[in-house]
């Protein structure tokens, strides 16, 4: 009767635990499409995981493959390698405990001629029965984690590539920048010539000649700032993917192509959701936190362990207490934490805590992520818009400086025509190639923003 008394007393204490306030998760609802400004072409194909290959390019391919092994993807993988331990280690404590040993002894009372001498070996295994769930708990929530790790990499894996991409595009529009400078460079060398000759004859002033090389010397001015651009993407890529100064400059050359893959389809909000890793690591989060709830809570419960032997043991000179032959032993106990109470709940308090940041987190993350998408959207129709803008431009300011020479050799104009057409090609060149890199970057941030490039 006492031992039920006891259990009894016990098991009332552990009810009597402070429930600390429950918080509410504000869900958001999810919208079902983006907002009209954003919108991109529903008829548009989807583009795989690879989502990289849309625009032909070997070294582009070669660029974003290899930013799928930098060092923050390494790190990340470890990190999954440490959680699945910490899983295992969870795991374990469901598990009964065993352990095998063996013991002599030798003991010799007096000063007289007798001593005993004993020889035993022994299997001893232990249980602790999880009344309360708190190991279960543990081992859940190690599992939750764990895949948080595996959901993390892919995220990771994701911006690398997303990275790469823009720091290439970035790299090939300071390349194809400064091959429009020489471009320009040559075309005023011409024009330099052409007012040096009608000057020679006659024909024309020496301010002519002045006005072209002074657009001359503008333009040459402007080649060392495409270089310097160049230099600061190719390092970036370098550094990226771990990479010696200059190996980038090793690998790629110098792209001649418009950056312009097909468009893309935008997936819907809830596609997104689904497909971010950064998203669904962070409700892993969330369930890992809970299950520590839950454990902290069942701390406060009695705990229950068994443990048990079986063995041989072998005496020199046996006693009537004491003799040779099997060990059989069986211990079982039952305990409840009393002076311990005031620790556990701030344990529980701390777990709850834990459990409202992971909550916020989540809601942070989600909101980011939709609002990414629409800010990168947004991005890819404004900038593809302004590239075929500027592709006019440039079409109809090549005819005009070619019309503008054209009177200028009859005499109809004068040079300064020449002189301002050939600006304002270098300037419709500039800003299509602008354009057209700012639409690629924003088309990779897109990619990226929908969960795309995380497959190993």
């Amino acid at each position: 009767m006492r031992p039920f008394l006891a259990a009894t007393t016990l098991l009332m204490l552990a009810g009597c635990v402070r429930t600390p306030t429950p918080f509410a998760l504000a869900l958001l609802q999810t919208p079902e499409r983006w907002t009209a400004a954003v919108a991109l072409p529903t008829a548009a194909p989807d583009i795989a995981d690879a989502w990289w290959t849309a625009w032909n390019d070997d070294a582009l391919a070669r660029v974003v493959g290899a930013a799928g092994d930098t060092a923050d993807v390494r790190i990340a993988a470890a990190r999954i390698a440490e959680a699945d331990a910490f899983l295992r280690t969870a795991r374990a404590a469901l598990l009964p405990d065993m352990a095998i040993g063996a013991s002599g002894r030798m003991q010799k009372v007096g000063d007289g001629p007798a001593r005993q001498d004993s020889v035993a070996v022994r299997l001893d295994a232990g249980w602790e029965v999880d009344l309360a769930g708190v190991n279960r708990a543990r081992a859940a929530s190690a599992l939750s984690e764990r895949d948080a790790a595996t959901l993390r990499l892919a995220a990771v894996r994701i911006a690398a590539r997303s990275q790469a991409a823009r720091l290439y595009f970035t790299r090939q529009e300071a390349a194809r920048q400064r091959a429009n400078t020489e471009a320009t460079i040559a075309s005023l060398h011409d024009s330099r010539a052409l007012a040096r000759s009608r000057a020679a004859a006659g024909l024309a002033s020496e301010l002519d000649v002045t006005q072209a090389e002074a657009a001359l010397a503008a333009a040459e001015a402007t080649a060392p700032r495409f270089a310097a651009a160049a230099t600061a993407a190719a390092r970036g890529l370098d550094s990226l993917l771990g990479h010696l100064p200059g190996t980038f400059d090793t690998l790629v050359l110098d792209p001649v192509q418009a950056p312009r893959p097909a468009q893309a389809r935008t997936l819907f909000p809830a596609d997104v959701l689904a497909r971010r890793p950064d998203v669904a690591a962070a409700e892993k989060m969330l369930s890992a936190s809970g299950f520590d709830v839950a454990a902290a809570r069942g701390a406060f419960y009695p705990n229950l362990r068994i443990d048990t032997a079986v063995g041989v043991q072998r005496l020199s000179d046996p006693s009537p207490f004491q003799d040779s032959g099997l060990i059989v032993a069986a211990l079982g106990g039952l305990t409840a934490p009393l002076l311990q109470r005031e620790r556990l709940y701030a344990a529980l308090e701390a777990a709850s805590a834990r459990q409202r940041i992971a909550a916020e987190t989540h809601r942070q993350i989600v909101v980011a992520a939709l609002n990414e998408v629409e800010t990168v959207a947004a991005a890819v129709r404004y900038a593809t818009a302004s590239a075929d803008r500027a592709m006019a431009a440039v079409a109809a300011t090549e005819l005009q400086l070619q019309l503008a020479r054209t009177r200028y050799k009859a005499g109809a104009s004068s040079f300064l025509e020449v002189i301002v057409a050939e600006q304002a090609v270098f300037a419709a060149r500039q800003e299509m190639i602008g354009t057209e890199a700012e639409a690629a970057r924003s088309l990779a941030a897109l990619f990226g923003a929908m969960g795309l490039g995380g497959e190993a």
